[in-house]
């Protein structure tokens, strides 16, 4: 089912919110490409970074090659980048507590 606009807009602000809220960098990119992707409806995305003179790729997510790799592979990568978002949602949430 194709959403419209106005539901789109209602999750757009809804999201931005929430990433008002998020204050380490990382996960704030993470979210953005996620919740874009969903928004766009896109199989992948990516966020590049300007380093110097070369333009690199910082985030990337691809639905197909995640749907791709081995079962158990995919359950391991996704319980670590689940235990690395907690990880960092803990850091980030000690942090605003010590200042």
């Amino acid at each position: 089912m194709e959403e419209n606009s106005e539901t789109k807009l209602e999750k757009i602000i809804k999201i931005e919110k929430q990433l008002g809220e998020i204050q380490d960098v990382d996960v704030l990119l993470e979210k953005i490409l996620t919740e874009t992707r969903k928004i766009v409806n896109a199989d992948a995305g990516s966020i590049y970074v300007i380093e110097g003179n070369k333009l690199k790729i910082k985030y990337g997510q691809n639905d197909t090659h995640l749907k791709e790799l081995a079962p158990v592979k995919n359950y391991l990568i996704h319980v670590f980048l689940s235990q690395l978002m907690k990880i960092k949602f803990v850091d980030t949430l000690h942090q605003q507590k010590n200042h």
